[in-house]
């Protein structure tokens, strides 16, 4: 997904994009961890189905030497991954999955640096209870982040039907991709 800079997705998008997201990250957690999940590796078909691409690419960016250096332009990646011979996690694609949020919500991709900036300003969009859920993807410690994808699904769920977001389908004018929501989503290696 391109996230230019500034365009912001609406609650709609947002909700039905990461449902997808969501359902193919819950999927893919039976065999392990994507362990990199950036907007750049989610691809929506023209049908409107998403696509989660490059998994186990992270393996391959682990054992590489430049290693630091791609972390370093990543806020995706959670904090518990710079540790020496730390490993992705499910818990480490849930924090991406906060980030992934907050990206598509601000029109931006973040730094580390931006991460609560961002989350205070798009927090005036939200409601407590979607600051909450992305504060407990974002946490530092890896066992006080949300259970699953399916978890986070069900309370993102949650937040939109209170918002009373959801009604019909359909881009909205002046804003980004609209995506159909309970769209099939896929992973593909």
């Amino acid at each position: 997904v391109r996230i230019a800079r500034g365009a912001k997705f609406s609650f709609r998008s947002i909700f039905n994009l990461l449902s997808s997201v969501s359902g193919a990250l819950s999927v893919l957690h039976r065999v392990g961890p994507h362990g990199a999940l950036t907007s750049e590796n989610i691809f929506v078909q023209p049908d409107g189905r998403i696509k989660v691409v490059n998994v186990g690419f992270s393996r391959l960016l682990f054992a590489s030497a430049y290693r630091e250096e791609m972390f370093a332009q990543s806020a995706y990646v959670a904090p518990e991954l710079w540790e020496e011979g730390a490993e992705n996690s499910r818990s480490s694609d849930l924090y991406a999955l906060g980030v992934l949020t907050i990206a598509l919500a601000a029109g931006t991709h973040p730094t580390h640096d931006q991460m609560l900036p961002l989350l205070e300003e798009i927090s005036s969009r939200f409601t407590p209870e979607m600051r909450a859920l992305l504060e407990t993807c974002l946490t530092h410690d890896p066992r006080s982040r949300i259970a699953s994808a399916s978890d986070f699904a069900y309370a993102l769920g949650v937040v939109f039907q209170s918002l009373n977001t959801l009604p019909q389908e359909g881009p909205e004018s002046g804003d980004a991709p609209a995506f159909r929501r309970n769209s099939s989503a896929s992973v593909s290696a």
